[in-house]
Formats: structure tokens, C-alpha cells, sequence
């Protein structure tokens, strides 16, 4: 029984420890051509997928250290009760880890196709806020909707580390919906500049370029894919969160729906606008910068995948609504909600009628007694 309760106890850390691993090895930036192969992470460069090195050690130290905000709030998450507003430690681990990496930046080589320590400052801020600020937040309400009410006391990690099997769904349906936001393409546009082609799919963390026509040795390429970072560096990253707010408030509204605190009206319209106003912007902007008669039309179209995925969770997952409380001093409230004022009952002045024969009555044999 022992064994049981310390194996129990050192799962979460375990797996913590292996969700760091997978993130320093997680490919920052690459390119895929048809003749060379190369990406980089936080941990290591691969060239060709035949010769692995691991990168310096400063450029170890300067990822962790960006990494280390958004660590801190996954961590005092999820052993804090599941019911807590968390809204002020998420807007502080994101601007720690965003502001770390503006510190640490003027220490790199400005030959940033090369340096790994400048492609660590770069690009680790936004798989940092991917991996340890949205995805924990997105799963822990999942997983808040999907118990009942008496066990939203507890904490994330003991309902998950206690009902692992029945969690087991709300997990790969909150992991959907995070890939949705996160990396699954929500625009493409296609440029033809003559002599070559390319088609851009864009996410929000990343995006995938395929160009086709161009010249490689003298030989004409089919296709010619390259595979990098959407925020080219660290400060696009408020521009492109502020380009798909409508879609984080697309998430948010998903849960919303579930309590019954909005309509369907109102969460297919969010759906729609958070599709189509990122790529009518970027539409916008580019005939502006480009203006007809240059030979260059970019045309962004909507992919709107998030929407689809928002809706299939909606459909699958396990909802438990939260009943009429018999303590007046219950407060329900979501992540992204302030937290209130502990509720304190006023006073009540009671009032006992008396029948006015039993005051008559009382005072005679008060005055018998006399």
C-alpha cells in the first residue's frame, strides 16, 4: 500500500519531467527542402537527419531560463484547488518568459541562421506559453466541466493522479482542442511570382511553406517545402496574439457554452469572426504594402479547422452541470473569472409575535404572586 501511495506521488513528477524533455527537444525552427534537412531545438541541431549535436550550454541555461515562468505556473496549477481563478499568475508567467528573452537577446550572434543561442531567444518564449500556459489551462477546465461540483475543491494533479481512466477522454478531447489553437493552420495563401509558386499554411505558432518552379543545382524542383516558426522573433508574438484573440475567445466560449452562459448564436459567430478577420486583415494589409501592378496578389483564405474541433469537443465531451447549492455562500467561477470577495451573510433581525391574551394573562398572575 505504501508502494502504491509513493508511486502515485512521484507519477505527476515523472511526467512533468518527461513534458520538459519533449519541449527542449521540440524543433524551434527547420527547413525540409528536397536536397538538405535541418532543424533546430532548444537541446540540439539536426542536419540531414544524420548528424546530431547537442548545442551549447548557454543555450541549455538561456531556454530554461525562459522556460522557467511558465514552469512555475504549470506547476502551483495544478496543486491548486480546480475552482481557483488563475488570471493574474497566467498574464505573469507569460510576460516573464517573453520579457527573459529580451534580456538575454543582445548576448547572441547576430548571424541568427547559424546560432542556436539567438534561435533559443527567439522562438522558446511562444513554445513555452504553448506547452505550459495554454495547454495546462485548457485541460484543467476540461477536466473541471467533466467532474461534479463537491470535487471542484481539489486540486488538478490529485483528480488526475485519482481518476486517471475516467479522465482518459477529457484529456485527448482538451489536447484536440489545444492543437486546434495552437498549431493546425487557420489561413493559406497561395503567390505566384512567375518563374515559381508558393503556398503558405499559417498557424498561430507555426507555419509550412511549399515553393515550387525554383532552381536547385541547375534542375528545375517540383516542390521545395520549408517548415519554420510563424513569429519570425519574440516581439511579433503580442501582434499575433492580438491577430487571433477571437480565437482564444472562441476556446473560452466553448466552456461558456457548456455552463449555459451563452448561446449557440454567440459561439458559431465568434467561430466565424476569429476565422475571418485574421485573414481579411492580413488581405488588407498586403494590397496596401503591395498595392495592384506589381506582380504580387496574396490572397488569405480561412482554414477554419479550430471551429470544427471547438464543435466535436462540445459534442464528446463529459459535462457535469453545476446544481442549485445549498450553502448561499458557494461561488461558482471559471479560470479566466476574477475572484470574488468571500460572500458574508448580513444580519437578520428576528421578530416573535406574541398573542396579546398570553401578555394579559402572564402580567395577572405576576400580580397574584405579588
Amino acid at each position: 500500500m505504501e508502494m502504491n501511495e509513493v508511486t502515485g506521488r512521484r507519477r505527476p513528477s515523472a511526467a512533468f519531467l518527461i513534458k520538459i524533455l519533449i519541449v527542449l527537444i521540440f524543433p524551434l525552427r527547420g527547413f525540409f527542402y528536397s536536397y538538405e534537412t535541418w532543424w533546430h531545438s532548444i537541446l540540439l541541431t539536426v542536419i540531414d537527419n544524420q548528424f546530431i549535436a547537442l548545442n551549447p550550454i548557454n543555450s541549455l541555461v538561456a531556454g530554461i531560463l525562459i522556460l522557467l515562468p511558465c514552469l512555475i505556473f504549470e506547476w502551483q496549477l495544478n496543486s491548486r484547488p480546480i475552482s481557483k481563478s488563475i488570471r493574474g499568475r497566467t498574464a505573469a508567467a507569460c510576460i516573464l518568459s517573453w520579457v527573459f528573452s529580451f534580456i538575454l537577446l543582445p548576448f547572441a550572434n547576430p548571424y541568427w541562421g547559424s546560432d542556436p543561442f539567438y534561435n533559443t531567444m527567439v522562438y522558446t518564449p511562444i513554445l513555452a506559453i504553448a506547452f505550459f500556459v495554454i495547454l495546462p489551462l485548457i485541460s484543467r477546465e476540461t477536466t473541471r466541466q467533466s467532474i461534479s461540483t463537491e470535487h471542484r475543491n481539489l486540486s488538478y494533479r490529485f483528480i488526475t493522479s485519482t481518476l486517471r481512466k475516467r479522465s482518459r477522454r477529457e484529456k485527448i478531447l482538451s489536447g484536440l482542442l489545444w492543437f486546434g489553437l495552437v498549431f493546425c493552420p487557420f489561413m493559406f495563401f497561395a503567390v505566384n511570382y512567375g518563374w515559381s509558386y508558393q503556398i503558405q499554411l499559417s498557424s498561430l505558432f507555426y507555419f509550412v511553406s511549399g515553393y515550387g518552379g525554383g532552381l536547385i543545382y541547375g534542375f528545375t524542383a517540383l516542390v521545395n517545402v520549408e517548415f519554420q516558426f510563424a513569429a519570425a522573433i519574440a516581439a511579433s508574438l503580442p501582434p499575433v496574439a492580438l491577430l487571433a484573440g477571437l480565437r482564444f475567445v472562441f476556446v473560452r466560449d466553448v466552456f461558456r457554452y457548456q455552463n449555459g452562459n451563452i448561446t449557440k448564436s454567440r459561439l458559431v459567430s465568434v467561430a466565424l469572426l476569429g476565422e475571418l478577420l485574421p485573414s481579411a486583415a492580413l488581405t488588407l494589409f498586403a494590397l496596401i504594402t503591395f498595392p495592384p501592378g506589381m506582380g504580387f496578389f496574396p490572397l488569405f483564405l480561412p482554414m477554419p479547422i479550430l471551429p470544427l474541433l471547438g464543435f466535436v469537443f462540445l459534442r464528446f465531451s463529459k459535462f457535469v452541470p453545476v446544481k442549485e447549492e445549498l450553502w448561499t455562500d458557494y461561488e461558482h467561477r471559471m479560470w479566466f473569472e476574477k475572484e470574488q470577495e468571500p460572500y458574508v451573510p448580513k444580519p437578520v433581525e428576528e421578530t416573535i409575535k406574541v398573542p396579546i391574551t398570553y401578555l394579559l394573562v402572564s402580567q395577572v398572575r405576576k400580580r397574584l404572586k405579588e
